[in-house]
């Protein structure tokens, strides 16, 4: 690490070490919270399962951005994002604990329809030195950096980043939600993490962890 001292990632450190800005590691939701969460039409299923996996501490942020449509018109080179799809996930995101943000990525390829998007998301965060931390560099953030900020264990974001050879095999829910890129020597320890935090998730919102195994089942049957 000789070559790494007083450079960018000491840099960054030593930002993190003296930011005064929260830095709780999880948020404890009240019931009120929960149902919301659960029971809400604006989120897609793997929207909710990220937002509470930063509530557990498991992601340090996530993204909000599907079931929001978008449109062009004769005036406009990119489509724009649906107003009222914003205002619903704003309007959710502030009856609730968490950090957030809109972002958005101009001329962004829709890959399904082709069409070039002002691509407009919600990053949600457990406190605020994270999410001054992504704010601070959007454009710079290395996988490693990355991996960590959204819980995937060293192993697998060492496949990732193509250090050691991976493994895409997903044959549980809980890897199915949770798992990225795995890697080939260390998988079993892998799953064995994933299976820990389905735990975790499966007692905080039973109903959701219910939802995603039927779901995996009959997509997977």
């Amino acid at each position: 690490m000789f070559r790494t001292h007083n450079l960018r990632g000491r840099r960054r450190f030593v930002a993190l070490r003296k930011a005064k800005n929260s830095k709780k590691a999880y948020i404890k939701l009240n019931k009120k919270q929960l149902n919301l969460i659960e029971n809400t039409k604006v989120l897609s299923l793997s929207e909710k399962i990220e937002l509470l996996l930063v509530s557990l501490g498991n992601k340090l942020t996530t993204e909000l951005y599907e079931n929001i449509n978008y449109s062009k018109n004769n005036s406009a080179k990119l489509a724009q994002p649906n107003k009222n799809d914003l205002k619903n996930k704003k309007k959710l995101l502030e009856q609730l604990p968490f950090i957030y943000y809109q972002d958005f990525l101009p001329n962004k390829k829709n890959k399904q329809t082709g069409q070039l998007e002002n691509f407009t998301w919600f990053q949600v965060s457990v406190n605020k030195t994270v999410a001054r931390f992504l704010m601070r560099y959007p454009d710079d953030l290395t996988e490693f950096e990355e991996g960590i900020l959204y819980g995937f264990p060293l192993s697998a974001i060492r496949a990732f980043s193509g250090l050691i050879e991976s493994e895409h095999a997903k044959s549980t829910p809980a890897a199915y939600y949770l798992a990225g890129v795995c890697s080939k020597d260390f998988w079993d320890d892998e799953q064995e993490y994933y299976q820990l935090w389905w735990e975790r998730l499966k007692k905080l919102s039973p109903k959701i962890v219910k939802e995603a195994e039927d779901n995996f089942k009959q997509n997977n049957s």
